[in-house]
């Protein structure tokens, strides 16, 4: 498990990768909610569903290069949401729980293990 930062500091202590087909396909489609300081972060993925969810996300649409290109708050189940031209991966998070503030336009985010 990895965890996501930016500027050294530790947005998502636990970020859970989907990066096969099958486990970004489902991502958290019928799961429970992950709760505060977990994210799934889908690589390739340029648009998300929110078909069979149980709970609204917030999401963080990043570039080849980590930058933020699009956030999307409290998207309720049953909707769909594309990226833009430039996303090429996204972290799916519970919203609610993230400060707005935590991350905006053109930060460089980047995973390592956490400590």
């Amino acid at each position: 498990m990895t965890a996501l930062i930016r500027d050294g500091v530790t947005l998502i202590p636990q970020l859970i990768p989907a990066l096969r087909f099958h486990e970004r396909l489902f991502g958290l489609m019928g799961r429970r909610p992950l709760g505060s300081g977990k994210a799934m972060y889908l690589n390739p993925c340029s648009s998300i569903h929110t078909w069979f969810m149980r709970f609204p996300l917030d999401l963080i649409f990043l570039d080849e290069e980590g930058r933020v290109v699009r956030i999307v708050w409290h998207v309720k189940p049953w909707r769909m949401v594309w990226g833009g031209p430039r996303a090429a991966s996204v972290v799916e998070l519970e919203a609610g729980w993230l400060a707005p503030d935590a991350v905006r336009l053109g930060d460089r985010l980047t995973s390592s293990q956490p400590e």
